[in-house]
């Protein structure tokens, strides 16, 4: 057992002491996990998804801010990450979306949620509220995928997230932080693990299949939208923010922070909290705009 599982398992239990609880459904044969748990909140219901190769218990510095202001919380761990058993590696990737899918309609229910999502988890968020727009309330995103990219984008990405015998997880955590942790052996260790699964290099092999929003899919949505894209952004390239930029609807709030890297939810997660909730609270006087 890998010092990251364990560590994993630690996080979960200080979750469940704050009321979170394990839950999981069956799709087709592959049972998901997620944590979702009742807090009663003035800010209904929400959904977070985190990024490739992380899982729920990766957003727990954020989760730990922002669970008594929504009625039910509910992280995904996405499918062959976190607890879920991990899948065979020709896995295809509107397969991938498509659990990611069934687990949101499952904890929608017919009623609207609110839906957080980081990095792929952002770009997931993208395409459930536009393929079900009456679905989500609201819509967080830190920068997220989703946006057309070159093949030279592309394949910038993919080598980040394959480490080289000589440099290791070196330049992925300078890319993932504004400024790299004091912790990063450690973390170095870990992401090699994680990036190891094999649902991680299905979809690190499989990214010109990952498909992206429409301009006219992304200007149509109509819910209250937060875009969090940091200044020491390194991961994705400037291209797929100024595309946002260019194409978002007119409601969209779009904040670019200095001091903010691809994880802000570990870097800055008492800011990052403190924006979002000052976006919920005026989306529901109806003042965003």
């Amino acid at each position: 057992m890998s010092f990251g599982t364990v560590y994993q398992a630690l996080i979960r239990k200080r979750l469940y002491r704050k009321g979170l609880r394990s839950d999981w459904i069956t799709i087709g044969k592959q049972k998901l996990h997620a944590l979702t748990g009742d807090f009663g909140g003035p800010f209904g219901r929400i959904v977070l998804i985190h990024g490739l190769g992380a899982n729920s218990t990766s957003l727990s510095p954020l989760i730990k801010r922002l669970l008594p202001h929504f009625q039910t919380f509910t992280v995904l761990d996405l499918i062959g990450h976190g607890l879920n058993d991990d899948v065979r590696e020709d896995l295809p990737f509107d397969e991938i979306y498509a659990a990611v899918e069934k687990q949101l309609l499952h904890y929608a229910d017919e009623e609207s949620i609110a839906l957080f999502g980081t990095s792929l988890g952002g770009g997931f968020a993208l395409r459930f509220a536009s393929k079900y727009p009456e679905l989500v309330s609201q819509l967080v995103l830190v920068s997220p995928a989703g946006a057309p990219l070159t093949a030279t984008h592309v394949d910038s990405i993919r080598r980040l997230f394959t480490f080289s015998p000589r440099e290791g997880a070196r330049p992925l955590i300078k890319a993932l932080f504004h400024e790299p942790p004091w912790y990063g052996s450690v973390i170095s260790r870990e992401l090699k693990v994680a990036m190891e699964r094999p649902i991680v290099r299905a979809i690190l092999d499989k990214l010109e299949d990952v498909p992206t929003l429409t301009e006219a899919e992304l200007s149509a949505l109509r819910m209250p939208i937060l875009l969090v894209w940091g200044q020491s952004e390194r991961v994705l390239p400037r291209r797929a923010l100024n595309w946002f930029l260019t194409h978002l609807p007119d409601q969209a709030q779009v904040l670019q922070p200095f001091g903010y890297g691809h994880s802000p939810h570990l870097e800055e997660s008492a800011d990052l909290a403190r924006r979002i909730l000052h976006f919920f609270s005026r989306s529901h006087r109806g003042t965003v705009q």
